[in-house]
């Protein structure tokens, strides 16, 4: 009996990448860590999200009609759960390392935040249950615990940097939040904490988890310090601020009015300046600088107005030059793609078009080749022989065999697709190139000129000693053709 595994693994990535990476709330987090805002509420919510999708996936793939004798056996599950927790543990972790990063910053602590190691003991334990319980259904055993065993890689981070910090000498902080929900929990309830972490000296099972626990863990790198707005002087207490506050009073006390009124007034540049980075600090003075320039002298303030002008027109000029090249590029495939279109007719012409499928094809799961290699056959003819997804050496092969030559069918809605599409479909046709069929979705109002300069790019990025072609369509229209040189 061969073995099902990497299909089902491959499955099982393909439904998790297509759902995590179209989730509002995946989206979200992402742009939060992009822009340095994210939280440990974030971390917390990426870890539910990315559970909750793997456990949805694995339950879509591991039916009872996919399976052999329709049994989950346990190194099946091993094969396609650990690798799926390793690649959750991934995500999670560069996430949390990217937050931790911003918190050890704020911290002014000049490291970087730890990882975690994979738990691949916890892995192995899920696994073993999945196939005890004969698969991951709604609500299980199973289920709950591949959630909770995500949920748990936040928790793991959190441990590795509280150690690292009290290594380090720090007096980091943690607080376990309990959130109640229908039922209360005990166990949870017991377990809430906020104070300096202890190392050995926590409660050993603080951070433990039960399946589906929605307990929340916070971290600070170190005891909370206090900062005076004015010297910028970290201090341990509010009335250290005071007290410095009230010194200062004295010494102003003691001075001329003049003198106070420039000791006043440079602090409250410094107070300014404080607020920006040097970088921000400098072009808010040029600013200033310029605007002071504009009210105060008229006749420079004409110069940069018409100085303006000449680059606004330089600009616009630029722009209508660039619409032209593009037009002059559209019109140039338009033609080649008649060309190519032509020799394909008359290739094919004396031929007898035909589909073939390899033995053990499945037609149910490759709708959308089988629709393509319709079109090829409708629109210029020739021998289609269909692929199977992964060949005897287990290898991942092209979609086609068309007239001798590997072809491969994907499907683009951005410039950005299309860039990757491509580039995995040369890879896929490398040993006996005939070119790729790329399908578009233009859900985005690309531009036919952005559409051509990408594939060309790409394509101009590889160097073959055969020349591939690269169809462009949409629905049943054949947009371009590009044949690389």
């Amino acid at each position: 009996m061969s073995d099902v595994s990497p299909i089902l693994l491959e499955s099982v990535k393909k439904l998790f990448d297509m759902w995590f990476y179209a989730d509002k709330e995946v989206k979200k987090i992402y742009k939060k860590v992009k822009n340095g805002t994210a939280t440990f509420s974030e971390m917390k919510l990426f870890s539910e999200r990315a559970g909750a999708i793997l456990s949805s996936a694995l339950r879509a793939t591991l039916t009872a009609d996919k399976l052999p004798d329709g049994k989950l056996y346990q190194n099946i599950a091993e094969k396609v759960i650990t690798p799926m927790l390793k690649q959750n543990h991934e995500l999670i972790t560069e996430v949390c390392g990217y937050v931790g990063d911003d918190i050890n910053k704020a911290a002014r602590i000049g490291t970087k935040a730890v990882t975690a190691p994979f738990n691949s003991d916890k892995a192995k334990t899920v696994a073993q249950i999945a196939s005890n319980s004969n698969g991951v259904a709604n609500g299980s055993k199973a289920a709950q615990l591949v959630e909770n065993a995500t949920m748990s890689m936040v928790d793991d981070f959190i441990r590795a940097n509280l150690d690292f910090q009290k290594l380090l000498g720090n007096n980091p902080q943690i607080i376990r939040i309990y959130h109640a929900g229908k039922n209360k929990c005990d166990f949870c309830n017991s377990l809430q904490y906020s104070g300096e972490y202890k190392g050995a000296g926590m409660p050993w099972n603080i951070f433990q988890r039960h399946r589906d626990c929605k307990c929340t863990l916070i971290y600070s790198p170190q005891k909370g310090k206090y900062q005076d707005p004015w010297s910028k002087k970290e201090m341990d207490s509010y009335t250290d601020i005071v007290s410095e506050q009230r010194k200062y009073l004295t010494e102003l006390d003691k001075m001329s009015p003049a003198e106070r009124k420039t000791v006043r007034n440079a602090r409250a540049r410094e107070l300014r300046r404080s607020q920006y980075s040097p970088e921000e600090w400098e072009r808010r003075k040029a600013e200033e600088s310029l605007v002071r320039r504009q009210k105060n002298e008229g006749k420079e303030y004409r110069k940069l107005t018409e100085s303006r002008i000449l680059e606004e027109q330089a600009r616009q000029n630029e722009k209508r030059l660039i619409q032209y090249k593009n037009l002059e590029k559209v019109e140039r495939i338009k033609k080649e793609t008649a060309k190519i279109k032509a020799e394909y007719i008359n290739q094919n012409i004396s031929k007898k078009a035909i589909i073939k499928q390899e033995a053990g094809y499945k037609v149910a799961k490759h709708k959308e080749e089988v629709k393509c290699a319709e079109w090829i056959k409708k629109k210029f003819g020739g021998e289609i022989y269909l692929l199977k997804e992964i060949n005897k050496d287990n290898i991942k092969t092209p979609d086609y065999r068309w007239n001798g030559k590997l072809w491969e069918h994907k499907s683009a809605s951005s410039i950005n697709s299309i860039s990757q599409q491509v580039r995995k479909g040369i890879k896929q046709i490398w040993k006996n190139p005939g070119g790729i069929i790329v399908e578009l979705r233009n859900e985005h109002g690309m531009q036919l000129s952005e559409i051509f300069e990408t594939v060309e790019n790409r394509v101009k990025r590889k160097k073959m000693n055969q020349s591939i072609d690269v169809i462009i369509k949409e629905e049943d229209e054949i947009i371009g053709i590009i044949r690389s040189k």
